[in-house]
């Protein structure tokens, strides 16, 4: 069986017990596609990747350190990459030492068959009843804390959905479970303006160049929607093709952004 984890460099599935990522979440994360010889999104995911570090305070390994990390696990075949980093092991509670070391994991996994019945079918999506907090020092970041996810996570299989749109407490749409949202609006693309995770695949379509607006939207806005699309940087381009009693077909919007996807991505 080929390798599937490096820990460090190493081919090892554990970390120790007095990690800081697994004590505390105190760690980031980034989840990558490889088309099986590159990652075609890696400047966006490092980008991401360096400004939450530099949030949080503590130092990445270097770049070509992943990107060895990905080609030693790679074998040429669709896969999804998983690179965590954090601070590192300590037995000093939540106090910080000063000569910490970062650990990094990278781990892989094949990219899911039912990504491609989704995109072509459409996602079945209902609304959830847990609300995401109006205001959060640590939105937009990819960190290690994502309990909140897990219990969506929970929520959505309770309910049998393929998603679940989720809103803040403030009335205000936020993202998916493992999403961001496109929503075609009265023939403009928009997206909430403060998603709870800053996503590279809205980084993505901001680089093609296609007019995106970021604002505040409501449950009312988003009903009145042509288009419902989610979008992150292994799934690409979902549309939702039924929402609570709504139905949607595949639009234009959808089209033409998984026409641009897949020039590049699987």
């Amino acid at each position: 069986m080929s390798k599937r984890t490096l820990v460090d460099g190493r081919s090892e599935d554990r970390i120790p017990v007095d990690d800081r990522g697994f004590l505390f979440g105190d760690h980031l994360f980034e989840t990558c596609l490889s088309n099986g010889e590159t990652v075609p999104l890696w400047p966006l995911h490092w980008d991401r990747f360096t400004r939450g570090a530099s949030i949080l305070g503590f130092d990445l390994p270097d770049e070509e350190t992943f990107l060895d990390d990905i080609r030693a696990l790679s074998d040429g075949q669709v896969a999804i990459f998983r690179l965590s980093v954090s601070r590192g092991s300590s037995q000093s509670g939540y106090w910080i030492p000063t000569d910490l070391l970062p650990r990094r994991v990278v781990q892989k996994r094949l990219w899911p068959d039912t990504i491609c019945q989704q995109r072509g079918q459409g996602m079945v999506v209902g609304t959830a009843d847990i609300k995401l907090q109006s205001s959060d020092i640590l939105a937009g970041l990819k960190h290690g804390n994502r309990i909140m996810q897990v219990l969506l996570s929970k929520e959505c299989q309770g309910k049998g959905f393929d998603e679940l749109i989720v809103f803040r407490e403030d009335g205000s749409l936020a993202e998916a479970i493992a999403s961001n949202i496109l929503v075609v609006l009265d023939e403009k693309l928009v997206t909430p303006a403060k998603p709870d995770v800053s996503g590279v695949g809205l980084q993505w379509v901001k680089s093609q160049q296609i007019p995106l607006e970021f604002c505040r939207l409501s449950l009312n806005e988003l009903r009145r929607a042509s288009e419902i699309l989610l979008i992150n940087s292994v799934a690409g381009v979902r549309p939702v093709g039924r929402w609570e009693d709504q139905t949607f077909e595949v639009g234009e919007m959808c089209h033409r952004l998984q026409n641009l996807w897949n020039q590049m991505l699987p």
